[in-house]
């Protein structure tokens, strides 16, 4: 009985019993390699190419911000040469280009991520403060609003007495 529930089948038909030596094939070790060996040369070819395409734009976009300060530095020469000639009105055209490029120039610098987290906190804090001094409280902080709450409850039972004392 085979182990599948076949029937009397041999075990020499078996799955399990077949090997190679008995085809003529010898198995080759280096064979299983060559097929690694190809999917690793193709990933570090890959890789190659991805690092590459990266370190060309990061080359560009160095060579772009080189020519915009160029371009700033040839700005503010020729500004002065304008003036120099008694042009001052087209100096003037030429200083305000040369500060609106360099504000473009600092705004596309990347800013570290502890620069942006802080803004975000100093702005949410000044939205904060406005918007307390709008309904009349000091400020945002809980203890400031509590210590101007009494005040205000003490000052309120002072005009209360001196107004009942008075007539």
């Amino acid at each position: 009985r085979s182990v599948l529930g076949l029937g009397d089948v041999p075990s020499s038909y078996m799955l399990a019993d077949i090997s190679l030596d008995g085809l003529g094939v010898e198995p080759d070790p280096a064979a299983a390699g060559s097929d690694a060996t190809l999917f690793v040369g193709a990933y570090v070819a890959l890789l190659a190419v991805v690092v590459g395409g990266i370190g060309y734009l990061v080359f560009q976009d160095m060579q772009a911000g080189q020519r915009k300060k160029e371009a700033i530095d040839a700005r503010a020469d020729m500004a002065e040469k304008l003036r120099a000639q008694g042009m001052e009105r087209e100096a003037r055209i030429l200083e305000a280009e040369r500060a609106q490029l360099a504000a473009q120039l600092d705004a596309s610098k990347p800013k570290p991520v502890w620069e942006e987290v802080a803004n975000a906190a100093k702005r949410r804090a000044e939205q904060q403060a406005d918007a307390s001094s709008a309904s009349g409280n000091p400020s945002g902080n809980r203890m400031d609003r509590r210590d101007a709450a009494k005040r205000k409850r003490l000052e309120e039972k002072k005009q209360k007495k001196a107004t009942s004392e008075a007539p």
